[in-house]
């Protein structure tokens, strides 16, 4: 889990420097992969790097980005909807403060 944590918080400094293609691209879809996955692990970093993508991208993004965090707020795992609902605020702040919506 500490390992999990760490990798997540080094992924969401990256992510704040990176340049919105790269994100809107091979971050983007890194995401998308991990929401995929059968493996909680993967689900619950991904919960972790929704809210450093949601904030950067266009509307369009968004809106395929928000209804893969609100399956992960749904999954069938505890651990998942845990992880899921510690960022729920930060998602609400930024949808809350986006143009796009």
């Amino acid at each position: 889990q500490v390992v999990r944590e760490t990798a997540v918080a080094a992924l969401k400094d990256l992510a704040k420097g990176m340049p919105e293609e790269h994100l809107s691209g091979p971050f983007l879809a890194l995401i998308q992969r991990m929401t995929g996955r059968e493996s909680f692990t993967s689900k619950v970093s991904a919960c972790g790097l929704v809210p450093v993508a949601l904030g950067r991208v266009s509307k369009e993004l968004q809106d395929d980005l928000l209804p893969k965090y609100l399956s992960l707020c749904t999954d069938g795992t505890p651990m998942v909807r845990r992880a899921a609902a510690s960022v729920l605020c930060e998602v609400l702040t930024i949808m809350a403060n986006s143009e796009a919506w």
